[in-house]
């Protein structure tokens, strides 16, 4: 039993841990607060989760020892455990219920795609919003779904950005959210923890971003070729400020 620890309630940092918790039996120990029980179901199915991680029987929080490697969080747990040749990708396992809840959920909305304007916080990797805009008002035969959380739930830190024609969304719980975006299999939008959940279960996913600086380094956040054994890439990596499709469909081929 591989013994990991998550000190966050953010998604990406979460479902970093998946990648090798599906090849081998972990154990993740995570603070035993609101943000992080809201956010640990992603871990039904894949592995055991206990909430002690800084409480007194474990004395403060933990950290895993490839945290200083300029890689993707998956494939650093993966180097850590000798794991390397296998895909570096964020997995999450759904039941039949939880698709057929979300197969009724997505009636109102023909031919969706969810879409995310911003992430936690406005930072380096957020792009102007009359992109966003453009790419709504550009695909008028598109349900645009976005998904976030209200000043009322307990993990909101962070202003949401929406736009004209979005369908917005919030406090679903993770796994109902994760169902809807498998049967929807398309996320265009920020570098965020929604994309990384897209990705986790099957999304083609059109990551909208700057080029890599010191306050965006895009090898802790994309994954690159190394992460792709024996599988086709299902992610696109686009700087926003260059010409592009912005038909979302077209943005796929």
């Amino acid at each position: 039993m591989i013994e990991l620890y998550s000190s966050s309630s953010n998604l990406g940092d979460n479902l970093g841990l998946t990648a090798l918790a599906v090849l081998t039996p972990c154990r993740v120990h995570m603070y035993d607060d609101v943000g992080c029980r809201s956010v640990s179901p992603i871990f039904q199915g894949v592995c055991e989760v206990v909430h002690d991680n800084g409480s007194p029987t474990t004395h403060g929080p933990q950290s895993n020892a490839t945290t200083h490697i300029g890689l993707p969080t998956t494939l650093r747990h993966l180097i850590q455990a000798g794991a390397q040749g296998h895909p570096a990708l964020p997995v999450m396992r759904l039941t039949d219920e939880e698709i057929a809840k979300a197969r009724e959920f997505l009636k109102p909305y023909p031919n969706p795609c969810v879409i995310k304007c911003s992430p936690q916080v406005t930072d380096a990797r957020t792009p102007p919003l009359d992109i966003m805009t453009q790419i709504v008002r550009q695909n008028p035969g598109v349900s645009f779904l976005s998904f976030g959380l209200s000043k009322n739930h307990a993990k909101h830190n962070f202003a949401y950005v929406t736009t004209p024609g979005i369908h917005d969304f919030f406090d679903l719980p993770i796994r109902e959210e994760a169902a809807i975006y498998h049967l929807v299999g398309r996320y265009i939008g920020v570098d965020s923890g929604t994309y990384h959940l897209a990705l986790a279960v099957g999304c083609n996913c059109v990551v909208l971003c700057q080029e890599d600086h010191p306050t965006y380094r895009w090898s802790l956040f994309h994954y690159g070729p190394e992460c792709w054994v024996g599988l086709t890439p299902k992610v696109w990596y686009h700087h926003w400020n260059k010409q592009f499709d912005l038909t979302p469909i077209g943005l796929y081929q």
